[in-house]
């Protein structure tokens, strides 16, 4: 190897090293930091609001609300909930999201005690040959604590509601349009148990079943998900995931109001703050 050659190796292997030294200086000092993503805005400040854009009605004594504000005040908002994820209960979306906007509003309880208590289930079986269940608008389909249940609908989550909170503090929000729920509810601090599908996916035609007692058929709806519905901007609605520990994420409003659609357009809220016990 010639000297030349020797010489221009060694010039470009220290270039590449100042080049690392430099880049591990910037990204230490903040230059290259990760850019603020919808998986860590639960740790977002908490801004008081003074002025008539906020005037709280659910409940009424609320003054706060925890707001993700980037630059503008009205280019999001999303209200600040302890997170809970379902890796434990993988089917039990229904009941971890409610267990989210229970604890949000004062409600000092436990998925056990959810489970044991307050989500009637019952489980799938083979009989003459037919495969037997009940409506998942009376019962939580499966055992919440196995990978094979299926769920249940707003029915059932609204009647558990009732029984911690009162007829009163439940508002069931089937059939309301996506833009008015968040106008009503979750601008105002409300954040909302809301129906759509696993990731945004569309919806298929799952296993159909014999509901003995009123001798119907039938056909649940595959991927069917319920999330936390708790922020809104422009293009996107922000929520509370339980699936796979997603923490806080987002979906263009089309394909939200899509999906929320095919799942009959189901929603709940829960309006009215616990003692904490």
């Amino acid at each position: 190897m010639s000297r030349a050659k020797k010489i221009f190796l060694a010039l470009t292997a220290i270039v590449f090293i100042v080049d690392i030294v430099l880049v591990m200086k910037a990204t230490k000092t903040g230059l290259f930091s990760e850019p603020e993503t919808t998986e860590n805005l639960i740790n977002m400040p908490s801004y008081e609001i003074t002025t008539g854009e906020y005037v709280s009605e659910y409940p009424e004594e609320t003054t706060t609300i925890n707001m993700w504000r980037p630059d503008k005040p009205d280019v999001s908002i999303i209200i600040n909930i302890e997170y809970y994820n379902q890796d434990n209960f993988p089917t039990f979306c229904e009941g971890v999201t409610t267990l989210m906007a229970l604890r949000h509003m004062g409600y000092n309880i436990t998925i056990d005690q959810l489970i044991e208590n307050y989500f009637p289930h019952f489980e799938l079986s083979i009989k003459d040959g037919k495969l037997v269940g009940e409506n998942p608008n009376e019962f939580f389909i499966g055992n919440p604590r196995s990978s094979t249940a299926k769920g249940c609908y707003a029915p059932v989550v609204r009647e558990a509601l009732k029984k911690i909170a009162g007829e009163a503090a439940v508002h069931d929000l089937t059939g309301m349009e996506v833009p008015d729920i968040i106008t009503q509810y979750v601008n105002k601090g409300v954040p909302v148990i809301f129906w759509a599908t696993q990731g945004m996916r569309a919806s298929t035609v799952g296993d159909s079943w014999y509901i003995e007692r009123t001798g119907e058929t039938f056909t649940w709806k595959g991927m069917e998900h319920c999330l936390l519905l708790a922020g809104s901007d422009e293009d996107k609605y922000y929520f509370y995931d339980p699936l796979n520990n997603h923490g806080i994420i987002s979906y263009d409003k089309e394909l939200v109001e899509k999906r929320y659609e095919e799942m009959g357009k189901m929603a709940v809220a829960l309006v009215k703050r616990g003692d904490g016990n």
